[in-house]
């Protein structure tokens, strides 16, 4: 039997709600086993006769994690909302459109409902399907997997994942280092496993720089000022904008720089509407603003950051271990083990000689010093040199903005406490990571950062990870796992190997994300699909990478099964989530793990998976030092779930006491804008600019620049923004979200639309060589002239042709290897 869907048809309300019906009457697959979690969900939550109330959220990367109650009625869910928060924090309990809509998506009409292939004599992307069994989808998927590994390798297999799903069990963010079951499988195996390169350059940034994931959006109470850089918290992140309305009420001052006049541009007292692709320039320039014209916040950059650490002639920091000190054995207080520590050195003027930054008494932040015959400077001198071009006449030229305006700014922000919020908006072109250096030094400077009111947000708000216990994600006789960006593909295709690593993927698992809809370079990661030997995706829906699949495997709702989130802290309500079984698969969906048992069973490892999935979140807790710091354990947590109440510890903050991951300087956990050993994501071989990467810095987008002589041909620098309605592409069919947004459209400044003779309604060609979209005009003065947007996340069946994706280019910055969204540019004009 064959079948095709097409979704522009539609669905009327009433339609919607006899399918939720008929749905319901469907058969279901039951739990697997019966343990301490599946008694829970029978058993716990009953308000009245026939009615329960759980704790889930909505899984997606909207950031937020938010805590949901989902009620359960006849074995149906029949609605979702805010969950109770501990006392003392009942703003917290809050969700957006997507959180209430969730139900629409559990009783999706066009769900996935059954194992399916793509019929014989069809090419990739017709969309013509026949139904199979969950035993001949594992046997097809088993046998040609393991002929690759006979043939090529275990690496011809290629895994990609997405950030849809982060849970423990069926989660697989960062190539499933904390996912049980991708992590086994992988490993078991020895794939490849492409991870997404979305966001990289803030995540990077933010990382290596020591900004990441410190802090959260309640520090805004008390501040002074608020700078958006790239975010808008009205729109994705609504959850945290009632800390920045309430900061607002006491006295804050809302500045947002952003290409658009967004919904938080117009509650700003300061918008600052800035050419896109410039940021860091701008961050620069108030960094020499700041360096020659503010105070200058000592304590914070002889103590918190490596403004004095002495320089040596290679670039590298000077250690004491390079002065005859062998290093010291240091507790980490994220981990509670010891290791070993070399202390920095600086230059004590109290002494006028080199000591460990720990004990100096008057460490020198400016200057040139020699160190036994060995000239040496600091590493703020080296970055203030290095900046000295960066002036705000520069600035106000370049980003296309007032120089009073953008000078007011800098002064109250280095005079005030004062926070910077940037979520990954200024992370779409290929020279975003320059960003964060910039900004790192900018918060040294003035001290505004990791105390209340004053706090720089950059990259996520994430407080803690879940201490999952490694050798749980790990099998015996584990394999080599090569990791990569999966827009490295097309590469691999080509060339045949990365650096040292000869091998070329011959098949792809896709699961947890829409690589097709939301990865730039679309044109090549399509012609690359085409190339595949075998493409199995897993998901819910139909989505644009399912259409190039030859095996389709339905997977739950999140209200389908049980799970921790890896990123439970995440957000604004700083508390652990748990995923509570609310009801039971529908038609013959599965979990993530159930497909991975089915696989490994069909290839010859039904052992591969030796614990059941209540053991596994069990042992999510024996190597968790903030769960157990807290006194959190598993049935306490899930207890109170299938309660329908969030764990009422919340999870302490994290201000000075960063993870020890996050820099090079371990537990010293200093704020780096200067890197002695810049080191790429991922190092296979490639060259990049060391002395460039070590100090801040800016260069021009690889494209998307007045600057390319390209521009005489393609004059629009391009714009996008997350929805309010929607998670990149989770709800993009969603019936009552298309209600609120139909269709995309492109919008356009009214002089720009002139210039071309277009109307709002008008139907459209954006396009540039690398390929076209189809869609309707809107013209709008909150763009500034010579940009275009198109919001993110709409699906190919959404376009009346071509795809916003085909215009972005597969290049990658070798250093943070990144996705960019918006480093092109294009024309826009009539479409007939």
């Amino acid at each position: 039997m064959a079948e095709s869907t097409n979704r522009k048809s539609g669905i009327t309300r009433r339609g919607f709600l006899k399918t939720t019906g008929a749905m319901a009457a469907a058969g279901v697959i039951g739990a697997a086993g019966a343990d301490r979690l599946t008694a829970l969900a029978a058993g716990t939550g009953q308000e009245d006769a026939g009615t329960k109330v759980v704790i889930s959220n909505c899984r997606g990367n909207c950031g937020g994690r938010c805590p949901v109650r989902v009620t359960v009625r006849e074995g149906k869910v029949v609605k979702t909302a805010p969950s109770k928060m501990t006392p003392g924090n009942e703003d917290q309990a809050r969700i957006c459109v997507k959180g209430l809509s969730q139900p629409q998506r559990l009783y999706d009409p066009d769900r996935l409902k059954y194992p399916m292939k793509r019929a014989e004599g069809t090419e990739r992307g017709d969309e013509q399907w026949e139904r199979i069994s969950w035993d001949e989808a594992f046997k097809t998927i088993g046998d040609k997997f393991n002929e690759l590994i006979k043939t090529d390798g275990g690496s011809s297999i290629a895994m990609w994942t997405g950030y849809a799903s982060q849970g423990i069990l069926n989660g697989s963010d960062q190539h499933g280092w904390q996912s049980i079951g991708y992590g086994r499988f992988s490993k078991a195996i020895g794939t490849s496993s492409f991870d997404s390169a979305a966001d990289w350059a803030g995540i990077l940034g933010g990382m290596q720089t020591g900004l990441y994931s410190q802090g959260n959006t309640q520090n805004v109470i008390g501040t002074k000022n608020i700078i958006l850089i790239g975010a808008d918290p009205t729109e994705p992140m609504q959850f945290e904008w009632v800390y920045i309305k309430k900061a607002m009420e006491q006295g804050a001052r809302l500045i947002t720089i952003d290409p658009r006049f967004s919904n938080a541009a117009a509650h700003s007292d300061v918008y600052l509407p800035i050419i896109p692709g410039t940021d860091g320039l701008l961050l620069l320039a108030w960094c020499n603003y700041v360096l020659e014209n503010c105070e200058l916040n000592m304590d914070f950059l002889t103590k918190g950051s490596v403004a004095p650490v002495l320089v040596k002639e290679d670039g590298t920091f000077l250690h004491m271990s390079d002065l005859g000190v062998e290093p010291q054995m240091v507790l980490d207080p994220t981990y509670g083990i010891e290791v070993p520590v070399d202390p920095l050195a600086v230059w004590d003027e109290s002494t006028n000689g080199p000591a460990p930054m720990s004990a100096a008494v008057a460490p020198a932040i400016f200057g040139e010093f020699v160190v036994n015959g060995v000239p040496m400077k600091t590493a703020l001198q080296i970055s203030k040199e290095a900046i000295a071009g960066y002036t705000m006449e520069r600035a106000a030229e370049e980003c296309g903005l007032d120089l009073a305006t953008i000078t007011d700014v800098i002064e109250h922000y280095a005079a005030e406490p004062s926070c910077i919020i940037s979520y990954n908006g200024m992370a779409h072109h290929n020279n975003s990571h320059y960003n964060y250096k910039p900004l790192a030094l900018l918060v040294a400077l003035t001290g505004n950062h990791g105390r209340q009111g004053a706090v720089c947000l950059a990259g996520g708000t994430w407080t803690y990870y879940w201490g999952v216990n490694s050798a749980d994600a790990t099998p015996p006789n584990a394999k080599e796992v090569i990791r990569y960006p999966g827009m490295l593909l097309p590469k691999l295709l080509e060339e045949g190997h990365l650096g040292d690593h000869v091998y070329r993927p011959k098949a792809i698992w896709v699961m947890n994300g829409n690589p097709l809809a939301n990865e730039s370079g679309r044109c090549d990661l399509v012609d690359a699909f085409k190339q595949m030997e075998l493409i199995v995706v897993s998901d819910s829906v139909m989505t644009d990478t399912a259409r190039y699949a030859d095996i389709i495997l339905p997977i739950v709702h999140p209200y389908e099964e049980t799970d921790i989130l890896n990123e439970s802290s995440a957000g604004s309500h700083g508390h652990y989530v748990p995923l509570c079984k609310a009801v039971e698969p529908a038609f013959e969906c599965k979990t993530d793990m159930d497909c991975f048992r089915g696989v490994a069973a069909a290839m010859g490892m039904p052992d591969l998976y030796d614990k059941t999935d209540d053991e596994y979140l069990e042992e999510a807790f024996t190597n968790a030092p903030t769960q157990q710091m807290i006194g959190l354990t598993k049935d306490a947590l899930f207890e109170a779930g299938f309660r329908g109440e969030v764990f009422a510890t919340p999870i302490p903050l994290l201000f000075n006491e960063k993870q020890s991951y996050v820099t090079a300087t371990g537990p010293n956990k200093l704020i780096e804008f200067y890197w002695e050993k810049p080191t790429p994501r991922y190092d296979y071989g490639q060259e990049i600019d060391v002395e460039l990467e070590r100090v801040p810095g800016w260069a021009p987008p690889h494209e998307a620049s007045a600057s390319n002589p390209l521009f005489a041909k393609y004059p629009l620098l391009p714009v996008n923004n997350h929805s309010r309605y929607s998670t990149h592409s989770q709800q993009a069919h969603t019936l009552l979200i298309r209600e609120l947004q139909p269709e995309p459209v492109v919008k356009l400044n009214p002089e720009d639309a002139a210039a071309r003779g277009i109307e709002t309604g008008d139907i459209v060609r954006v396009f540039n060589d690398r390929g076209y979209v189809v869609i309707k005009a809107e013209l709008t003065e909150g763009i500034r002239p010579g940009t275009i947007n198109m919001r993110q996340g709409w699906q190919s069946d959404h376009f009346i042709e071509g795809h916003a994706q085909d215009l972005t280019d597969i290049y990658m910055n070798e250093y943070c290897q990144n996705s960019n969204f918006v480093d092109y540019l294009c024309e826009v004009e009539l479409w007939s």
